[in-house]
């Protein structure tokens, strides 16, 4: 959502501190990409060792849709098996209620 301003004075002070933010963010990553060229990071292996061994992040194009695939068939059982054991349970009182009331 976006904020209100009532004078422009506000919105100016706003717009520098964005435009600070920016220039520190552009700074960082300048001082980042001179120590990764200086080897100051380590090399591109040292950095490639530090990121999660996932198949998200692969290059092949067939390893990552399947690990999307599996995360979302993982998340779609996990949901799945809570809505079933709901299920149980309400169709467990259903039944409970509707056997107290017969008597053979």
């Amino acid at each position: 959502m976006a904020a209100q301003y009532n004078a422009q004075n506000d919105l100016n002070v706003y717009l520098q501190n964005l435009e600070r933010r920016m220039q520190n963010l552009e700074w960082e990553n300048q001082q980042l990409r001179e120590a990764v060229q200086q080897g100051g990071l380590g090399n591109a292996q040292a950095l490639m060792q530090s990121l999660p061994r996932t198949g998200l992040l692969s290059q092949s194009f067939m390893t990552r849709a399947f690990a999307v695939w599996g995360h979302y068939f993982v998340a779609q059982l996990i949901i799945s098996l809570v809505i079933f054991v709901i299920y149980l349970i309400f169709m467990v009182v259903i039944i409970g209620l509707a056997g107290g009331s017969f008597n053979f």
